[in-house]
């Protein structure tokens, strides 16, 4: 919209829709759009200068290097039901405040430009600082409302590049051309992951992506990344595409960006208020991957990130869905007592179906015994409880519906607002003190009282977040949701894990893990890879949050209905997402093989694996992670065939992985527990329908050492300590760590030189934990017995 007029209604008078009365100001001045142009304000980082024209209200971002420019003539903007303001509007002055940001993670010289309206409505402070240590910039606005009136406001857009008002994006600019051709997305909420979008400058539609996006040139491998560092007070969301007014023949080498700061439909700015739109890092990286997780970190370290442990469990929703029993929790929490805690696992989380209803959260007749009596008893075999609770959904039988209606979500014309479930009507309002005074003591009793030291928040989109308005109308959607997390942290403590099926990016700081996937109704195939939005899609374009901002809970790994292939496979993906480890089966009946399966991924190591085609494929199928230890280091490759029905072949260039092509590398797979190459190329494997290869990639380095184990999918990132070669000795020595009564096996490779010493008198001899059981091919096998220890020393002699 090229002419903005600000209409009447746009600012609400004190009476519009929330009082009585009529507001006295009428229209808002026009804007037509010319562009004057002023005193120039120039700022300089290392990377990046930034030129703000005060005449015009427009800035504008160069490449320092080159002088090429990455924004041109941007603007700020606050937008209404009718009509927006923008800081280039004729009815604004501007002055200038060079400062500096010393916060830390967003050091750099800022320049903050004060627009204040002639009109005495509504002032736009603009604040962009440049980053110290990289080429990126980091823009707000804060709004204030100077007049005597309310004002409603729908978004702000600290961030407004548009090519229909002589500005745009050239990240990616070469002579008219653009070489940007693709784009990753995030969703709003679990359930939609985001795409990888084609966004070459023919494409026919807008980008809408939430909290962040990345920009990306395949043929050099930058990558913009713009992405929100703040969603407290308002929701970020970033919108991009092309001209599409005209016919383009040649190409074009801008592209519109807006970042746009969402509040409520009817978020109301009171009289002498102030509302930031949160802060937007806008960064240009050299690769992809250093790029998202730059941002990530940048946005936990500014939240001052810091989790509790990830959890290692199990729940019963899958198999149960709200028709579990105690009875049921309690036998399986005894099976994993014995069985499985041992390896690792050590929650028992109680899902929905336990409560009377919404609102009424003690135990109802499928729990005779009541909920603390529960938590109880799985603290006596030596586990830990978790429970699922959703506070802001209200049944409506409940005393809180049938005494406190004004506890309850209304709509803007005052009636109460319905929520779309069969079990619960209506929403929580979080923003009213009695209904959050409430939640301090649900979750306190929760917490203190019943014992639950693990707990997962669930149903927020269609009740706190389906509200248009609010109890307080000055609260936007952003803030009462963290309000909400505010008040359930501030009750259970900092020590208790608060897991979140909502925005996490509004709760971050707040939250220990988050959702990352959508849940079907059982586990099979298709919750694992069918879907845009299935655990493998969604764990690879969220990825670079883990335990960044929070810990990514891909979700229940369920293997009863998975082929054997299959369940290798699911273990494999839900391990490399590094985050939550829980298990979705009925353990007591679940079969050996599938129960194996699920032992060699506990516990989880806690790190999650880069997916490296994540621009090239919507359902990436390699996934890397880099495994350091004191004396050893090692690339852990997932390579997924997703097919159902097709057996395909997969080819692994190493230089990938960033291999020196001069070395050969030593490649074993952990499924099979075979050597499969000695390579310093690409590697070529063949695998059979819906499978995985887990491989471990070591540098061959000319003496005995370890490949893997068949104990852990890491192959000896939690099973092994202290591996050295002493060359001197010619013995290969460590420890190896098993739950005491288990077995496991530790592959070894000799080279050519070397020979494992079975002439002399150990030949194939049984130590007290430890023997050798075959040699053949440059591998050796061992087996570590744990009979009474939980610690094998082991050491092998070599001539």
């Amino acid at each position: 919209m090229r002419r903005r007029k600000f209409l009447r209604d746009s600012l609400l008078a004190a009476s519009g829709l929330y009082a009585s009365g009529r507001n006295s100001l009428s229209t808002w001045p026009l804007a037509q759009g010319t562009k004057r142009s002023g005193e120039k304000v120039r700022l300089e980082s290392r990377h990046l200068s930034l030129e703000y024209d005060l005449g015009s209200g427009q800035a504008s971002l160069y490449h320092l290097k080159n002088k090429q420019p990455l924004l041109l003539n941007a603007t700020v903007a606050a937008v209404f039901p009718r009509g927006m303001a923008l800081a280039s509007d004729p009815n604004y002055t501007r002055r200038r405040r060079p400062t500096a940001s010393s916060e830390p993670s967003i050091e750099g010289d800022q320049l903050i430009i004060a627009c204040t309206d002639t009109g005495k409505n509504l002032d736009l402070e603009s604040r962009i600082t440049l980053h110290n240590d990289r080429p990126g910039a980091i823009f707000e606005m804060v709004l204030t409302n100077v007049s005597k009136k309310e004002i409603l406001v729908r978004h702000a857009e600290p961030l407004r590049s548009l090519l229909d008002e002589s500005s745009g994006c050239f990240f990616g600019a070469e002579s008219q051309y653009s070489r940007v051709r693709k784009a990753l997305t995030n969703g709003y909420l679990y359930y939609d992951p985001g795409e990888l979008v084609d966004f070459g400058w023919r494409a026919h539609r807008d980008l809408v992506s939430y909290w962040n996006a990345a920009f990306y040139i395949p043929d050099s491998q930058e990558t913009l990344i713009v992405g929100y560092l703040e969603n407290c007070q308002s929701e970020g969301q970033i919108i991009a595409g092309w001209d599409m007014t005209r016919e383009w023949h040649l190409g074009q080498a801008a592209f519109n960006l807006t970042t746009r700061s969402l509040y409520n439909l009817h978020f109301v700015l009171k009289p002498g208020a102030s509302v930031s739109s949160g802060r937007v890092l806008v960064l240009v990286s050299a690769d992809p991957f250093s790029g998202l997780e730059y941002y990530a970190e940048t946005y936990g370290r500014l939240h001052k990130v810091k989790l509790n442990p990830i959890i290692n469990g199990w729940c019963s929703w899958f198999y149960t869905h709200t028709r579990a029993t105690e009875e049921e929790q309690l036998k399986n929490a005894e099976f994993i007592a014995k069985y499985l805690k041992p390896y690792g696992m050590e929650w028992i989380q109680v899902d929905d179906g336990f409560q009377r209803a919404f609102g009424d959260w003690q135990g109802n007749e499928l729990y005779p015994h009541g909920m603390r009596w529960l938590a109880v008893k799985i603290r006596e075999m030596g586990l830990k409880p978790g429970i699922w609770v959703a506070p802001t959904a209200i049944s409506e039988n409940t005393e809180i519906a049938q005494k406190h209606p004004e506890w309850l979500v209304h709509g803007a014309e005052g009636n109460l607002q319905t929520v779309a479930t069969p079990r619960a009507k209506f929403a929580l309002d979080i923003t009213h003190p009695e209904a959050r005074q409430w939640v301090y003591h649900l979750f306190k009793t929760i917490a203190q009282d019943w014992g639950y030291d693990f707990i997962k928040i669930d149903f927020v989109e269609w009740t706190a977040l389906a509200a248009q308005r609010y109890h307080d109308p000055a609260v936007s959607k952003a803030q009462a949701y963290r309000m909400l997390f505010e008040t359930i942290r501030a009750a259970i403590g900092p020590e208790r894990h608060l897991l979140d099926c909502g925005p996490g990016p509004t709760t971050v700081g707040l939250l220990d893990s988050m959702r990352i996937e959508l849940d079907l109704a059982h586990l099979t195939w298709d919750q694992y890879a069918k879907n845009f939005n299935s655990n493998a899609p969604a764990m690879a374009k969220r990825y670079y949050f883990h335990k960044r901002t929070w810990i990514n809970d891909a979700d229940h790994l369920g293997l009863a209905l998975l082929t054997l292939s299959q369940g290798q496979a699911a273990a494999t993906l839900i391990a490399l997402s590094g985050g939550t480890m829980i298990s979705g089966d009925r353990l007591y009946e679940l079969d050996p093989a599938r129960l194996e399966i699920l032992k060699k991924v506990l516990p989880t190591y806690g790190e999650a694996a880069r997916p490296l085609d994540l621009f090239e494929k919507e359902l990436p199928e390699i996934f890397a992670l880099k495994i350091r230890k004191v004396l050893d280091e090692w690339w852990l490759v997932g390579i997924f065939n997703w097919d159902e029905s097709a057996t395909v072949i997969r080819d692994l260039n190493l230089a990938r992985l960033g291999l020196d092509a001069q070395k050969t590398y030593l490649v074993y797979e952990f499924w099979a527990q075979q050597l499969v190459a000695e390579t310093n190329h690409t590697l070529r494997l063949r695998l059979d329908p819906s499978s995985v290869s887990l491989l471990a990639i070591r540098e061959k380095r000319g003496v005995p050492q370890v490949l893997g184990s068949d104990r852990h999918y890491t192959e000896g990132a939690v099973e092994l300590q202290g591996v050295s070669w002493d060359a001197s000795a010619r013995t290969l020595s460590g420890t190896g760590l098993g739950p005491r009564g288990s077995t496991w096996k530790l592959a070894i490779y000799v080279p050519e030189g070397y020979a494992w010493d079975e002439k002399g008198i150990d030949y194939y001899h049984d130590y007290p934990n430890f023997s050798a059981i075959s040699s053949k091919k440059n591998v050796l096998q061992a087996r570590l017995d744990f009979n009474e220890t939980e610690r094998v020393k082991w050491v092998f002699k070599f001539t």
